[in-house]
């Protein structure tokens, strides 16, 4: 006797050619978005425990944003530098 090779998973035919009038688009799945259930002082709180851990390691918010701009500083120095090298090394010949 010859094997069984129906497929026996439970879903039905559906077509998947959209041209097909019984297609049906697979469902969309809803995204779930969760709200936070602390509340504000909590929220705060941690704030406040983050800054003064931040202080403890020495860094403060004024020392992250002053290395912050002198790193954007030098990227851009970079982008120009690069931009003057270009025409220079772009010469056929």
């Amino acid at each position: 006797m010859a094997p069984d090779l129906s497929d026996d998973s439970g879903e039905e035919d559906v077509p998947s050619d959209p041209q097909d009038k019984d297609y049906q688009p697979p469902s969309k799945r809803r995204k779930t978005h969760y709200r936070s259930t602390m509340s504000k002082d909590m929220l705060c709180a941690m704030d406040e425990v983050f800054a003064l851990s931040m202080f403890m390691m020495g860094n403060t918010v004024q020392s992250l944003a002053a290395e912050r701009q002198k790193e954007e500083e030098l990227a851009e120095a970079r982008s120009q530098e690069a931009g003057r090298l270009k025409p220079e090394g772009s010469g056929m010949g």
